[in-house]
């Protein structure tokens, strides 16, 4: 995986409230601007999603496109979207959504990475006041 797989120019702050599937279609964007999928793989993550819910109990939610959606990807990378007052999410309340396109590999090395220092939804909040995307960066770099 390469050392930088988040950089600051692909995390947004302060993103007010949306819908689930809005969130998924701009992080999935954001993952498209940043040369790291095609078009095509934000409809796969839509699909996902609506097959099996990415968020987990700390507040986070890691969308991303099935297997049958990898030939869309360019190379590894992640984008990132803080909604400090949060969204819905299915069951859960999210305010940190990651959009990952990545290989096998390191898709399982940016879930871990993320569950691992993210492990609560204090931390995840604590995370969102400091209002700094390196912040974000750093729980993956």
């Amino acid at each position: 995986m390469r050392e930088q797989i988040l950089e600051v120019q692909n995390v947004l702050m302060g993103v007010p409230s949306e819908s689930r599937e809005d969130a998924v279609r701009r992080v999935g964007q954001m993952l498209v601007d940043a040369g790291f999928a095609r078009e095509d793989y934000i409809y796969g993550m839509l699909q996902r999603e609506r097959s099996f819910s990415t968020a987990v109990e700390s507040g986070v939610a890691m969308p991303h496109a099935d297997k049958q959606f990898k030939q869309n990807l360019k190379r590894s990378g992640v984008a990132a979207v803080a909604y400090p007052k949060g969204i819905s999410w299915g069951d859960e309340t999210v305010y940190l959504v990651f959009g990952i396109a990545a290989s096998a590999d390191d898709h399982l090395e940016i879930l871990q990475k993320v569950t691992w220092n993210l492990e609560t939804k204090e931390q995840v909040l604590a995370l969102i006041e400091k209002n700094d995307p390196q912040a974000i960066c750093d729980v993956l770099n």
